[in-house]
């Protein structure tokens, strides 16, 4: 329960640090885990004192200079390595007595009676003689002094594994290079009487021209990434990668793959249809279930008109959001009754109602190929395109559990269905919309790729029963694999039908039957 009461958090959280998200292009808050937003009240010395209700602003109270009466304070949270790149800044209120200040980054190994980069795993740059520090108590020569008034900011490249700094808004240069630490907290140290530091952590706009770094460091990228020289291969291993960059909805990364392997026309056919998946999934990735709709009724008119189990899904999850931003009660009640009921009529015979299983085509070319038949000699469009919907007692239940979200003062806490307030959750919609667009379009719900990565994974799981070849081989699969039925990515990140979602036998019934973890 904690750990889906912190996921459900991070949308808000991270909402703070709206200029840090701006900057990196980030436009789903809580597609990002926790980010640092305020300093730690936990994590600190008697010595100093935070300014609520911010927690923004530490003051140094004692009234000695000595090493022992250092003090330093780090953030809430670490910061996530999904960021590539992380940066905060510093403003310095009032420099004390003596201008003993450093900033910079620190360790879970963290002490608090110390300056940032005293201690192994800490990296520091100190403001009265401008030098930088690094697992140790004697610095050297880097950047200018900073004193009261100055603006430093703080920046950690995981992309490159290193540290810089920067100050009033120029970047001084790389300090740290070769890290070996990847889970860093933003950390702010002080050491005489009156000192006292703003940290701004990305909830007011930077001195730094941080946005045109970040652009400056993906274009250096991807310049690496197009200069890189592709490997000559054989046909069915470029049907592969094409088929589940199609399917995962990667139109982009589709075609310049595509282009590298020479198969550009090929691939023109199905980059438009993809684009659109990709909008639609992105809609549902950040919330927006009325421009899903909207996007799904232009591009697929029949679409929900056919398939009522997925209409059905995505008004349960506007409704779940409804819930989630605090939308008022009888605004929320009356879209359930008028919107979420009338999907599916709940007293409809059971008789004769389809259950939801989508078609599982097994030809590894499905998602490229415009005309898949069948072995019955059916098209599988054709055989994919026949209304399904739920059996009544299902209809029944679902909007139960749903329902019950709105009966609880904190659902999140309290309702036995919270589950379906989870920002993960969102990724699940789409894996299940994704699985079902490409079903109702007659392409295979699961890359060939996926069924490769995970036969090897059974495949090495009993060479390691069995001899020491196995040990060697289970650090090659790529990320991703590691856990039995993982294949095909993470669905957090693209909303496509990893994990279970192209599973026949894991319908979209089964999403509400105990959420994203069961």
């Amino acid at each position: 329960m904690h750990k889906r009461r912190a996921r459900d958090s991070a949308e808000a959280n991270n909402k703070k640090a709206r200029y840090y998200l701006e900057a990196i292009g980030e436009g789903c808050p809580g597609r990002l885990p926790v980010l640092p937003t305020a300093l730690s009240v936990s994590e600190k010395c008697q010595n100093v004192a935070l300014r609520e209700p911010s927690n923004l602003c530490v003051e140094y109270r004692g009234t000695s200079s000595a090493e022992a009466d250092a003090v330093q304070v780090r953030t809430n949270f670490f910061i996530p390595v999904e960021c590539g790149i992380y940066y905060f800044e510093c403003r310095i209120l009032n420099k004390g007595k003596d201008g003993f200040l450093g900033v910079g980054f620190t360790s879970k190994e963290f002490r608090s009676n110390r300056l940032p980069g005293w201690d192994r795993g800490s990296y520091g740059y100190h403001g009265d003689a401008g030098k930088k520090y690094r697992g140790c108590g004697s610095g050297e020569p880097y950047g200018p002094p900073f004193t009261m008034g100055d603006v430093v900011g703080c920046m950690v490249n995981f992309l490159s594994c290193s540290i810089a700094f920067t100050k009033n808004g120029a970047l001084i240069g790389p300090a740290f290079t070769d890290l070996k630490d990847m889970e860093l907290f933003p950390v702010v140290g002080m050491r005489s009487e009156g000192e006292c530091i703003e940290v701004n952590l990305g909830s007011e706009p930077f001195a730094f021209d941080f946005r045109s770094y970040v652009q400056e460091e993906r274009d250096r990228v991807h310049t690496l990434i197009r200069g890189a020289a592709v490997k000559e291969m054989d046909s069915t291993c470029c049907s592969c990668v094409l088929s589940y960059l199609v399917q995962q909805g990667y139109p982009e990364s589709a075609a310049v793959f595509a282009k590298s392997c020479g198969r550009e026309e090929e691939v023109k056919l199905f980059l438009e249809p993809t684009r659109q998946r990709r909008a639609i999934l992105d809609a549902v990735l950040q919330g927006s279930i009325p421009t899903a709709v909207e996007l799904l009724n232009q591009w697929n008119p029949r679409f929900l008109e056919l398939r009522r189990d997925v209409m059905l899904m995505l008004r349960c999850q506007q409704f779940a959001e409804m819930v989630k931003s605090g939308r008022d009660l009888a605004e929320v009640l009356e879209f359930g009754a008028e919107e979420l009921q009338a999907v599916f009529d709940p007293d409809a015979e059971d008789e004769g109602v389809e259950d939801v299983r989508g078609e599982v085509a097994a030809s590894t070319a499905d998602a490229l190929s415009s005309s898949p038949v069948t072995t019955s000699g059916v098209s599988s469009v054709e055989a994919s395109r026949q209304e399904k919907r739920f059996p009544a007692y299902r209809v029944r239940e679902i909007l139960q559990k749903v329902f019950s979200l709105v009966g609880y003062g904190d659902p999140h806490a309290a309702c036995p269905h919270s589950y379906l307030l989870d920002q993960q959750m969102r990724a699940v919609v789409a894996a299940k919309l994704n699985t079902a667009l490409l079903d109702f379009l007659g392409s295979s719900t699961r890359p060939a790729l996926e069924r490769i990565a995970q036969q090897a994974r059974v495949i090495v799981d009993q060479l390691e029963s069995h001899s020491i070849v196995g040990l060697l081989m289970k650090d090659t699969l790529p990320l991703g694999y590691a856990e039995q039925g993982q294949g095909g990515g993470s669905s957090s990140n693209s909303g496509g039908g990893g994990n279970r979602a192209g599973d026949p036998e894991w319908s979209i019934a089964h999403f509400y039957d105990g959420g994203p973890e069961s």
